[in-house]
């Protein structure tokens, strides 16, 4: 889906050739859309699993 969104906007065919301009922007973009994901989504849901829970009040089980 990306590799073909960055052919369109450059209007270089499949397979047309520009194989070094399409991979370059291809890989920057991944990396940017990567690290949106990871500081938007990933890290707060992380947060959120990780987050210290409510004590109980009952005893502690025997041993």
């Amino acid at each position: 889906m990306l590799l073909r969104f960055v052919q369109n906007t450059l209007n270089i065919p499949i397979f047309g050739g520009g194989f070094w301009l399409v991979w370059t922007l291809v890989v920057l973009v991944t990396i940017v859309f990567a690290s949106a994901s990871w500081f938007a989504i990933e890290r707060p849901l992380q947060a959120w699993a990780h987050r210290p829970r409510a004590t109980s009040d009952r005893a502690p089980l025997p041993t």
